[in-house]
Order: C-alpha cells, then sequence, then structure tokens
C-alpha cells in the first residue's frame, strides 16, 4: 500500500476524503489542504499545516478540487529499485 502510494500517487486521488482541495471564502482567505467529509452545505478541510477547518459551503466564494495529484509522479522511474526499497523500508 505504501510503495503503491509512491509509484501510483493518482490512483486514489478521487477517493472521498482524499482530495486536494484550495477553497477562496467570501472573505478573501485563501486555505489549502484535503477535502474531508466534502457535502453540499459544508466541507471540513485539513490545510498544509494539519489545522481543521469545519467551513460551511455559505461562506465559500469558490472551491477547486485539480484533476491532478500535487505530488510528484514519476518516483518509478527516478528512484531505483534500491532506493525505493531503501526509502519503504
Amino acid at each position: 500500500m505504501l510503495r503503491e502510494a509512491i509509484v501510483e500517487p493518482a490512483k486514489d486521488l478521487f477517493y472521498p476524503g482524499n482530495e486536494a482541495a484550495t477553497v477562496v471564502m467570501k472573505n478573501g482567505q485563501t486555505l489549502r489542504g484535503v477535502a474531508k467529509n466534502r457535502s453540499n452545505y459544508s466541507i471540513q478541510l485539513v490545510d498544509t499545516t494539519g489545522e481543521l477547518h469545519l467551513i460551511q459551503m455559505a461562506d465559500v466564494k469558490e472551491l477547486t478540487l485539480p484533476a491532478a495529484t500535487p505530488m510528484p509522479v514519476d518516483f518509478a522511474k527516478r528512484l531505483t529499485r534500491e532506493e525505493l526499497r531503501d526509502l519503504l523500508a
């Protein structure tokens, strides 16, 4: 599972609770992180510092869910077998 997450980071990109998200609030604040428990009414966002934000969708000006992963997708090519094995160890 860990190996797969490294060499195929986009595989579970659209799994609920695992979506990269950018939220622009009506007050001008921008938050980036991982969307959790998103609905039409609210979103829980864990930002890049690990802080959980409970956001009402009525307060959201714009929600962006990128179609691509922010993780590098070429680790299988960039790392040798030995380097990947060491990383997993």
